[in-house]
């Protein structure tokens, strides 16, 4: 009875291992066109008063996740960017990937086009932050100018590429 046994597991075992690969690519694995800048960011975000004043995270809101990512067209000019947390942004940005910056005037910033911003000194600098283990990792910046914040405010968002690490 045990070779009979043996004889059917080593049976599904071959089976398995012979239909467990897909041949139908050879397409190697990879990113999207504009790897370098999408991501899941841990970011704070700062207020700048009109008059140059800083207050770091009056809100309170602590670290949290924003995310960019590519356009289905993986396209080269543009990238979403995305704050569930904050202020609700979820828009395209325009980019230039060889500088790795980001910026726009007045655009819708989220998809029911409730109010616009404008985003400036938007930068991905590789290995410009570190993590908890004061490894390298790349950061972001921006400056947020939203058109419905009653108060004039330019927000900063700062922070690092997330890790899977609680920062």
């Amino acid at each position: 009875m045990k070779k009979y046994i043996f004889s059917l597991i080593a049976l599904f075992t071959m089976g398995f291992a012979l239909t467990s690969c897909n041949p139908e690519t050879n397409e190697p694995a990879g990113g999207n066109k504009i790897v370098d800048m999408t991501g899941d960011w841990l970011v704070t975000v700062d207020a700048i008063a009109p008059d140059g004043t800083v207050y770091e995270d009056p809100y309170g809101k602590g670290q949290f996740h924003v995310y960019t990512y590519a356009t289905t067209n993986d396209e080269t000019d543009k990238m979403w960017l995305q704050d569930d947390v904050f202020w609700g942004l979820k828009f395209l940005v325009p980019i230039d990937y060889n500088n790795k910056t980001f910026n726009c005037e007045n655009l819708p910033y989220d998809q029911v086009e409730t109010g616009h911003v404008t985003i400036t000194n938007a930068k991905i600098t590789k290995n410009g932050g570190t993590n908890i283990h004061g490894k390298p990792v790349d950061a972001i910046t921006f400056d947020a100018q939203f058109d419905d914040d009653t108060d004039g405010m330019t927000w900063r968002y700062h922070g690092v590429r997330y890790q899977g690490f609680t920062e």
